[in-house]
């Protein structure tokens, strides 16, 4: 199943990252900006997950 058809299901806390990635804001502890223009997203779980320049600007606004 696509990731959008999941990311819409899911409703508003979830959020596409990457293009293979969606996270829950829930589990979001911090974003780190990175020099490349992407970002790391550290989830309260110890895991990072990688956010694409694409979609940090989406990210940052939706997480508060």
């Amino acid at each position: 199943e696509p990731l959008k058809a999941l990311e819409d299901e899911f409703g508003e806390r979830f959020v596409r990252i990457q293009r293979s990635y969606i996270a829950n804001l829930d589990h979001v502890a911090s974003i780190e900006p990175l020099d490349t223009g992407d970002a790391r997203v550290h989830m309260k779980d110890g895991s990072r997950l990688p956010c694409s320049r694409t979609y940090r600007g989406g990210l940052r606004q939706r997480s508060g």
